[in-house]
Order: structure tokens, then sequence, then C-alpha cells
């Protein structure tokens, strides 16, 4: 009897592994993970240039800015004392709104187009159709190097080196009225382009003031 109950002791001996707990050690892990997650969301934020940027992209800003981009929607406005016309684009038409100072809008609308083709190679070409004026050209593009409060890349600089067709001041909006203009890329995602500019084109002594504000949205 003594034999066989030694024999059901041993076969039903229960082993118990023996866990140690350290406090010390747990924190130390929980630091490391949240200096990860910081690093990670640091750097998620520094690829972000524009407020409607996407957080992270595997894609580089010159491979998103890249290809053939047609405007789906946007506005320009100009201010100067007395006066402001502003234009509304829908992708295929533009409606104008001149106002004088204590008057009602005049309204004009028209056909408006405009296609920006922005090559890998650094250059570009521009096609913009407002009502009967057409304008042809194509440049250089290049983006800005962070100078002052501008992040790197955060702007792209358009310089047109050839008019095929029309003219660069009249009837269009795209260029500022200049052969070398800038835009802030205020969102650069995917096969969608957000631009934006603030242009002064008159502040000479002795005359108004004339500003351009400028929102542009394409697609690919």
């Amino acid at each position: 009897m003594a034999i066989f109950q030694a024999i059901l002791l041993h076969k039903t001996h229960i082993f118990v592994k023996k866990v140690s707990f350290s406090p010390f050690l747990c924190v130390k892990k929980c630091s490391k993970r949240l200096v990860l997650l910081t690093l990670i969301v640091l750097v998620f934020n520094s690829c972000k240039k524009g407020e409607a940027d996407p957080g992270f992209s595997f894609r580089t800003r010159k491979a998103r800015l890249v290809g053939e981009w047609r405007l789906t929607s946007g506005s320009v406005s100009f201010n100067s004392e007395g006066y402001s016309r502003k234009y509304d684009f829908d992708g295929s038409n533009f409606t104008q709104y001149d106002t004088y100072t204590g008057g009602y809008p005049i309204v004009y609308t028209g056909k408006y187009i405009l296609n920006l083709n922005i090559k890998k190679d650094g250059t570009f070409t521009l096609n913009e159709a407002a009502g009967s004026a057409a304008l042809d050209a194509s440049g250089t593009w290049s983006f800005n190097s962070g100078v002052g409060k501008r992040k790197s890349k955060e702007s792209v600089i358009f310089d047109i080196t050839t008019v095929n067709r029309g003219s660069l001041s009249t009837g269009h909006v795209f260029n500022c009225g200049s052969s070398s203009f800038s835009y802030r890329l205020k969102g650069l995602k995917n096969k969608e382009l957000q631009m934006e500019s603030y242009t002064l084109l008159q502040s000479d002594a002795g005359s108004d003031e004339v500003s351009q504000n400028a929102y542009f949205k394409f697609i690919q």
C-alpha cells in the first residue's frame, strides 16, 4: 500500500513555474515604446509640408508633383482701393464678379480650362483658355530651397521661357501676369494637387495697391 501511494503522489505531482514581476522593467519597456511612437509621429509630421498634405507617403514630393494636371475648381481675387474682382472656377467655366465700393457685383460668365503638365526633367507646359483668350506656354519649374519661414519644397517656382500662343498679361490669371511666378503647395497627394498664392501686383508710390489671391485645385 505504501508503495502504491508513493507512485500515485509521483504521478499527480503538479510542477509550478515561478514567474517574477518587476514594475521597473514594465515602466522601462513602456518608456521605450513611447519614445518610438514619438519618433514616428515626428517623422510623419516632417514629411507634411502643406496642411492638406498626406500624413505619410512612400512617394517623394517630386514624384507626386510630376504629371498631367487638370483644373477642377479654384478662385482668384484682385483687390484695390474702391474696387475688387473675383473669379470662381468649376473646371470648365468661370464666373466673374466686379464690385465697386457701395455697389452690387456685376457678373460675367464664360469658358475656362486650365491644364498643367509638370515633367520629371524640370520643364512644364501650360494651356489656359479663358473665354476667347488662350495661352499656350512652356518653361522650367523648381522647388523652393526653404529660405526664411518657408519649408524646403513647400512651394514650386515656374519660369515661362516660351509663349507659343497668346499673351502673358491679357485675360490670364494663373501666371499672375508675369513670366516668373510661384505657388505654395497647400496639398500634394497622389493624383490631387492644391496650390495657393498671394501676389502684390502693384505697389508704386502714389498709386493704389493691387493684390491677387489665388487658389487652384487639380486632379490627374
